[in-house]
């Protein structure tokens, strides 16, 4: 501005040395011609200034006191151009006087249509400097009168860009004196790209000072006078093409940048814009009106100005805004120190803009103080494509949306940088979703404010969560990449519904979506942010459940009523479930938990008690696949507390411990035994191991503490594990029962039907009654879930019998003792060993047998006791020789051996021996024939019997009894027979030193082949039938002494006629005989038994034989389960 202001006064002086030399050459021309009128002005000038190169074309004198100069040039040396052009220059002179005073006044100069070119070269220089100054003159300024002038104002740049260049036309300007040396100036003139410019001034010719105001009305550009004024500065040239090249990058500058590149410095390195003379289109297009005053003092370099820009109208359609703004109005002021922007305002529909503030102008006093006002902007992505990184990362974290007004102050110092202050932004019906848990929110009312110069924007909002209202309270310091923010965030009743799902982190919405997890919620976050750049937000979250409900998905069973706490900080990432409370029916329900997102891929853990709960079909249809296999085979009922530990990481199966699960007044029936069990009371443990059954396999376990039970008196007790396993296309199951105790058991049909057919079938041959069985040891169940498969088992168990009646062959009755069995059932067949330890046991209900003992097994229903056969088949059991003896017993001073062989079908097939060695007679009269003193003996006997089932007629056999010495005389049958034979009866009453059975068993009847009673004074012999009824049809003889006949003539009857023999017939039954003698002596001497029954007497035991027919051969060290 001061260099333009140079160039204009230096063309008024040359105006003036026009006046001079003029002047001199008027006087000389009274005497002279027009052409000695032009010579004497050129001398004239070359005198003053000899290095303008000044040409005249001519003169002329019109007599009207007027000169005219025609075609005047000035050249500096070396200039290809002239520096001015005057057509023609008329000069009015005072005449009169001249003539009154020899004084040459010029009253008035008219310059028509004159050129002026003035030049500025790359280094700011202009062409006329190069001219030596005209000297001083004391004459006073006459009026000066310009017209239709041209300027032509060319502003070289350099650097290989084009010149700048201003063409002011049709230029009009009066100089009219206002005393000797000072004019005020008047003027109408068009400037191209601007219009038609009105100026009027003064300028003061000894001291330089002058003052120019000016307009131009209707102003229209799309940036051509931009371009106008951006061409005469280099300096404003390259920063508006900095600032275009800035707002091409924009938003990825900081905000500092702005106002450095606005006001003050370049660009950074790398980001300026290449040099070209592309004046940057910022897609202005405006309608305004100019008013400028431009004042020069004397001794300042820079003149004082004031350019007043009124708009009337303008589109904006820069890309930096996020629509294009219309009807732009207001008034801005530019002078030496300010851009004042009074009040603009621009629109676009209902959205306006307001700005009004100061632009500091010089490049040491950069500063900007701006305050702006947004009304009713739209948050969307075309305004997020327009924010700074800062302001874009807080529209990023927040994801806003809705309409916001926006009152903001920003300025910039050097000494403090950029800043905003007295913000002020009122959102309406906006919404929301805030990056770290982007759950919708709508209807958002509220502002964010930034009062005074604070650095903190305070930030308070209401809107709806799910219609709920919900509030962000907090505040925000130095909004940008560094900024510190803290907000907290509130609603209540928020509904877990599928937006809160997705808006929850991954890992915590896959938890949500496995807990199925529903009700309302009072939430707080705390949002928190410390200052830096790449900060994340520390969060801190309060959740308090009401009105919930939960199904986890790996265990779906429902829990309604649920509340509870949640609480959850990024900086553990630790979720933490505290006070759940939830119930289902009548079972209460309480928990804790956390879920961990501090490790990959997330770790849930819950602890869940409930108490009160009961075994139903939701229970079970909650439980895995093995667990509902295990429901149906036992049908629990019954109530139930229990302790649950649960742990999953994604994308594995979840871990399920119950540490504690109590089962009180509980019902159970197993399906593997159907053998119902009331008011049960138990403690269970539920979790995962290694497989003791399948190598190396995790799988399911119940772990049965404890468990007691009732059916009717029957008392169960027991503790041991279930498991489970992976076996090909099926589960496996296993039940061990490590401790088996059974009290009281009374082996009715329910219990028999319960067992398995070969069990069953054993026990029903066994028939045991009377007194309860008591059992314990151990039960090994495995089965499958696959129906196809049979449940199989294997045990270690001991009975006591505590007077039980049970038939064994033989009916034994009031058995005290105990069994044992060690066996397996593979689901068809039965293997099966124990020993028998009974204390004592009832014969028939009338003999008893004490000390009973011996091995016993069971294979294929076939049942062995004693001996056992070579096997025919692999067995599971491995066959110790030690154990194979038979069992044996204690009686009447004897003892008992028994060997057996049975086939137990619906009609048991059986084969026994029993045989008795040094039985007491003594001691069997003592117990079982009363009122007998004398009768003794040494039994010794054996007897070998088969049949099939109950039947007595199927049963068959044989046997031998030998007594030694044998005291008989007691007996029923012989004190019936020796009280028939009256004086034959012997005075010593042992009678006979042996006696000596053999018989058969056959059609329910023993079938004495011979039977031989030997003594010193009397022998009998006979043979005969006792039926299992007792009835009796023995026929005996006896040789008697001949002297012990009383009567002469019967004795020697007798003796010549029988030689010796008595013949004895015994009927009846067995408690009450009927002798009666036979006199048939003859034929009974003759008789085949009696030859038989007088041989001698021998006791041969024969082995016992097994059938012909294959059973079972051994399995070499062959083990049963649970023996091992």
């Amino acid at each position: 501005m001061a260099r333009l202001g140079k160039s204009i006064r230096w063309y008024l002086l040359f105006t003036l040395l026009l006046l001079i030399a003029v002047g001199g050459g008027v006087v000389w021309f009274w005497m002279r011609s027009d052409e000695l009128l032009r010579a004497q002005i050129s001398q004239q000038l070359d005198q003053l200034v000899p290095d303008w190169n000044v040409q005249i074309g001519r003169t002329r004198y019109d007599w009207k006191s007027q000169v005219h100069i025609y075609d005047v040039a000035v050249q500096g040396q070396g200039e290809g151009q002239s520096l001015v052009q005057l057509p023609e220059v008329i000069v009015k002179i005072d005449v009169e006087q001249f003539k009154k005073n020899q004084h040459l006044l010029i009253q008035k100069i008219i310059l028509k249509r004159p050129t002026v070119n003035l030049v500025r070269d790359a280094g700011g220089e202009w062409n006329w400097q190069k001219l030596s100054p005209p000297p001083q003159s004391e004459e006073p300024v006459p009026e000066i009168e310009v017209r239709d002038a041209r300027y032509h104002v060319v502003l070289e740049n350099g650097g290989g860009r084009p010149p700048g260049e201003v063409i002011i036309e049709e230029a009009n300007v009066r100089l009219v004196p206002t005393g000797r040396r000072n004019v005020s100036i008047e003027g109408l003139t068009h400037i191209n790209q601007v219009g038609r410019l009105k100026i009027k001034g003064n300028w003061s010719v000894d001291t330089g000072e002058w003052d120019v105001q000016g307009s131009v009305a209707e102003i229209r550009t799309q940036g051509e006078f931009l371009s106008l004024v951006a061409g005469q500065s280099p300096e404003l040239l390259t920063k508006l093409q900095d600032l275009d090249q800035f707002l091409k990058n924009y938003p990825g500058q900081q905000e500092e940048v702005i106002a450095q590149t606005a006001l003050t410095t370049p660009m950074p390195t790398g980001t300026r814009a290449p040099d070209s003379d592309q004046i940057p289109d910022f897609g202005i297009g405006v309608l305004f009106d100019l008013d400028f005053a431009v004042s020069k003092k004397a001794g300042v370099p820079e003149p004082d100005f004031q350019f007043k820009f009124d708009f009337k109208d303008g589109l904006l359609t820069n890309r930096i805004l996020p629509f294009p703004l219309s009807d732009l109005q207001g008034t801005v002021v530019w002078n030496n120190e300010f851009i004042t922007i009074e009040s603009l305002t621009a629109f676009n529909g209902p959205a306006g803009i307001q700005t009004s503030g100061n632009i500091g102008r010089q490049p040491d006093k950069a500063s900007f103080d701006l305050n702006f006002s947004f009304r009713n902007i739209t948050l969307d992505e075309d305004l997020r494509a327009r924010l700074t990184p800062g302001l874009g990362k807080l529209y990023d974290d927040f994801q806003p949306a809705g309409v916001f007004d926006l009152d903001i102050g920003v300025y910039f110092r050097p000494e403090t940088g950029f800043k905003y202050r007295n913000l002020l932004a009122k959102v309406r019906n906006g919404s929301c979703r805030f990056v770290k848990f982007p759950y919708p929110f709508t209807g958002v009312e509220g502002t964010v404010q930034q009062p005074g110069d604070s650095d903190v924007m305070h930030v308070k909002l209401t809107g709806l969560a799910a219609r709920r209202e919900t509030s962000i309270d907090g505040w925000l310091r130095n909004p940008g990449p560094e900024a510190e923010s803290e907000f907290t965030l509130s609603v209540t009743n928020l509904p877990v519904d599928d937006s809160l799902l997705t808006a929850s982190p991954p890992p915590l919405q896959k938890t949500l979506e496995s807990l199925q997890l529903q009700g309302q919620l009072n939430a707080t976050v705390h949002l928190k942010r410390p200052p830096g750049l790449g900060q994340k937000y520390h969060q801190r979250m309060f959740v308090e459940l009401h009105h919930g409900a939960i199904q986890y998905l790996h265990f779906p069973y429902p829990v309604n009523d649920m509340t509870g706490r949640l609480k959850f900080d990024s900086e553990e990432k630790i979720w933490y479930f505290d006070d759940l409370t939830g119930s289902n029916g009548n079972t209460k329900l309480i928990g804790s938990g956390t879920f961990d997102d501090s490790v990959e891929p997330g770790h849930l853990k819950l602890h869940i008690e409930a108490r009160q709960g009961s075994f139903d079909s939701q229970l079970k249809q909650a439980l895995s696949p093995e667990m509902q296999t295990v429901w149906d085979k036992m049908s629990p009922r019954g109530g139930l507390d229990l302790n649950a530990d649960i742990e999953w990481r994604q994308g594995t199966p979840p871990y399920i411990h119950l540490p504690y699960v109590k089962v009180s007044q509980g019902e159970m029936t197993m399906d593997w035994f159907p053998y119902p069990f009331k008011n049960i009371d138990g403690q269970f443990e539920y979790g995962q191991r290694v497989s003791d059954f399948m190598n190396g396999q995790v799988h399911p376990t119940i772990k049965i503490k404890s468990f007691r039970g009732l059916h009717d008196n029957t008392q169960l007790r027991l503790s041991g594990d279930i498991d489970w396993a992976d076996y090909q296309d099926a589960k496996d199951w296993r039940v061990q029962l490590s401790t088996l105790h059974v009290d009281d058991l009374i082996p009715d049909r329910m219990f028999r039907l319960a067992l398995p057919p070969d069990l069953r079938k054993v026990t029903e041959e066994l028939n045991p009654r009377g007194n309860p069985i008591s059992l314990s040891g151990t039960l090994d169940l495995r089965g499958s879930t696959d129906p196809k498969l049979p449940v199989t088992a294997g045990w270690d168990i001991a009975a006591v019998l505590s007077g039980t009646d049970v038939w064994a062959g033989v009916e034994l009755e009031h058995v005290r003792g105990n069994v044992t069995s060690q066996g397996i059932f593979d689901g068809q067949s039965v293997e099966m060993r124990g020993e028998i330890d009974i204390e004592s046991a009832d014969l028939w209900g009338d003999y008893q047998l004490t000390d009973i003992a011996g091995p016993y097994f069971l294979v294929d229903r076939r049942f062995w006791v004693g001996s056992v056969p070579k096997p025919l088949r692999p067995v599971r059991f491995k066959i110790d020789p030690s154990q194979i003896r038979p069992i044996t017993a204690k009686a009447i001073g004897g003892q008992i051996s028994l060997e057996g062989d049975s086939l137990i079908e619906e009609e048991t097939i059986y084969k026994l021996k029993i045989i008795m060695e040094n039985g007491l007679l003594e001691e069997y009269a003592r117990l079982y024939l009363p009122g007998t003193h004398n009768l003794k003996g040494v039994i010794n006997s054996w007897l070998e019997l088969q049949g099939q089932g109950n039947n007595p007629a199927t049963i068959t056999g044989k046997g031998q009894v030998l007594i030694s010495p044998a005291a008989l005389y007691e007996l029923p049958v012989f004190v019936q027979m020796f009280n028939e034979l009256g004086g034959l009866i012997p005075q010593d009453k042992t009678a006979f030193k042996t006696a000596f059975a053999e018989f058969d068993i056959l059609q329910k009847q023993f079938r004495f082949n011979q039977i031989r009673l030997q003594g010193d004074a009397i022998g009998m012999y006979g043979y005969g039938t006792a039926r299992f009824d007792g009835q009796l049809n023995l026929d005996f003889y006896s040789r008697v002494p001949r002297n012990n006949l009383p009567l002469p003539l019967v004795n020697e009857v007798v003796n010549m006629a029988s030689r010796d023999f008595i013949g004895v017939k015994v009927r009846g039954n067995v408690n009450r005989p009927v002798v009666t003698f036979d006199n048939a002596l003859q034929r009974l001497f003759e008789s085949n038994p009696v030859r038989d029954a007088m041989r001698a007497p021998a006791m041969l035991v024969p082995p016992f034989t097994f059938p012909n027919q294959p059973f079972f051969s051994p399995v070499p060290n062959g083990n049963i389960p649970g023996n091992q």
